[in-house]
């Protein structure tokens, strides 16, 4: 076969980047014994960073002479973005609730701190009250002060 032709043998970008650190990874977990899951970091060769999943596939169940393994990655930047991001929402929120907390606390102590309401209640000078006069006389009289 032609090395110039699309054969994904001779293409380094087919190549699973991770492949070397992976391998030396599962053989460690190899001999400690049967392997669950677990996860490393990994750099891409333009140097990004990867984190990269491997757990053992149910495969091996039904071929147990099959070890097979899944391996999935993930850049870290896409990893991290949602924490990212909830992060933001979270400081935006205390934000917003210290600066409502201190509008309030300054209208609240304006109003404390503000003059007597200067309304005209009549407490000083009362209307005109009307009594009933003297007991003794039958003919009581309606006295206006």
């Amino acid at each position: 076969m032609n090395p110039d032709s699309s054969d994904p043998k001779n293409d380094p970008k087919a190549r699973f980047f991770a492949s070397d650190a992976l391998k030396a990874r599962m053989d460690a977990l190899w001999a400690t014994g049967p392997i669950g899951a677990a996860h490393f970091a990994a750099q891409t060769p333009d140097g990004a960073k990867h984190v990269v999943g491997v757990a053992a596939s149910q495969l091996g169940a039904s071929y147990p002479a099959l070890p097979w393994v899944i391996a999935v990655s993930q850049a870290e930047s896409e990893l991290v973005a949602p924490l990212s991001m909830l992060g933001w929402y979270l400081l935006m929120l205390v934000a917003l609730t210290a600066l409502i907390v201190v509008g309030l606390a300054l209208w609240f102590s304006i109003r404390l701190g503000a003059d007597a309401v200067d309304i005209d209640m009549h407490l000083v000078r009362h209307p005109a009250v009307s009594h009933v006069g003297d007991f003794a006389n039958d003919d009581a009289e309606v006295t206006r002060r």
